[in-house]
């Protein structure tokens, strides 16, 4: 490649042709600015995948410049960033053994070495830095078996399904209103019941359920889920439902709006949403919730059920429909990869919990009668 490329924050990634030297490239650029640029323009995945990772360089970041200073009797300052250099095995080491120090899951920790991996390899072909060492890290071990998601049992979630369906018809206290109650549940129930990701919510269109049977009494749910691959699943009479109490109660100032759930705001007291009419989608984020608002909507539902604090998240409702499906009898796990718009079966097989109880009930389940030991000692009894 031949000129500099643009500016990011004060900073310029200079020319780097064959023979380029290393040390004074790296010495003049930060770590901050060449993440930016490098989450911007080299990754190519879904917008969710993106922040994931431009979210793990920014932590590794703002560390690296803490580490860098402290290495050198320095003081940090906010904002502070630390050149490429800093960027050494050693450095990337520490990082890693300190994230497990405090006790984060070896998924998480595997997923920021891998946005550092792919970050140090960007910058290698660069020429900015030598990461030759700095690949040969071994990541995290993940446990041994399939990891266990966080979850809700059988019990817990139909409570949820009553609390978000009793929200329907609102007593004095309650602040909700019949349409926001009737938005709600329909998130919940497409989270929850059909294992939906918050982003896929979020984006969901207007015209996403159809009817796809000749008979014409089973609703399908058309989904667009990551790396833009779509997925089309029936859905159960209780989702269709409540998708069904939402559109007869979706407000005038949004029946045109091309999204299932946009943006509302705060009801006036004759019922009206302005700010939803006032606010026509951008271009950026075409009206949508924000990540936030949706934990706002769930959140208190779970919480109203008895969830406990730690797991009023939409992501555990996800969790919820995966788990209590690989429970049902007959289950097949490549229907669920289909339900869940799993790229891999291996993530899919993540939601096996099969416990040593289990395992011995299927046991004794097999048994015809007696095991040979037993039939031995009754014949020597008699």
């Amino acid at each position: 490649m031949s000129g500099a490329l643009s500016p990011i924050g004060g900073d310029v990634l200079p020319a780097c042709g064959p023979g380029a030297a290393l040390a004074p490239p790296a010495a003049a650029v930060s770590v901050g600015a060449a993440a930016a640029r490098f989450a911007r323009l080299t990754l190519a995945q879904a917008p969710q995948t993106q922040r994931t990772y431009h979210g793990c360089l920014e932590r590794f970041s703002t560390w690296l410049s803490e580490h860098h200073a402290g290495r050198y009797g320095l003081a940090y300052e906010q904002g502070a960033q630390a050149p490429l250099e800093a960027i050494t095995a050693d450095a990337v080491s520490a990082y890693l053994s300190e994230l497990e120090a405090r006790g984060l899951a070896a998924s998480t920790v595997k997923k920021d070495r891998a946005a550092i991996n792919r970050f140090a390899k960007y910058l290698h072909a660069l020429r900015l830095i030598d990461a030759t060492e700095l690949l040969m890290i071994d990541g995290p071990r993940m446990r041994r078996g399939a990891s266990t998601r966080d979850s809700l049992d059988e019990a817990a979630w139909r409570r949820v399904q009553k609390i978000a369906r009793a929200r329907l018809t609102p007593d004095a206290r309650q602040r909700s209103t019949p349409t926001l109650a009737a938005r709600d549940l329909a998130v919940v129930m497409l989270l929850g019941a059909c294992g939906l990701r918050n982003e896929e919510v979020r984006a969901l269109p207007v015209d996403a359920v159809f009817l796809r049977r000749s008979d014409g009494n089973r609703a399908w749910l058309r989904v667009t889920g990551k790396g833009r691959r779509d997925r089309e699943f029936p859905l159960t009479a209780d989702v269709a439902d409540a998708l069904h109490a939402w559109e007869a109660r979706r407000p005038a100032e949004i029946c045109e709006h091309p999204l299932m759930f946009p943006r509302l705001g705060r009801a006036h007291a004759d019922g009206t949403y302005a700010r939803a009419a006032a606010t026509p989608p951008t271009r950026e984020d075409r009206g949508r919730v924000s990540s936030e608002a949706l934990r706002k909507i769930v959140a208190p539902v779970m919480r109203a059920a008895g969830v406990d604090e730690r797991l009023c998240h939409p992501h555990v409702l996800r969790h919820t429909f995966a788990t209590l499906y690989m429970r049902r009898d007959g289950a097949r796990l490549e229907h669920l990869q289909k339900l869940m718009g799993h790229a891999s079966i291996d993530t899919t097989a993540q939601y096996l919990h099969t416990t040593a109880d289990e395992l011995e009930a299927d046991a004794r389940a097999r048994d015809r009668g007696p095991s040979p030991l037993e039939r031995d000692r009754r014949r020597r009894a008699a």
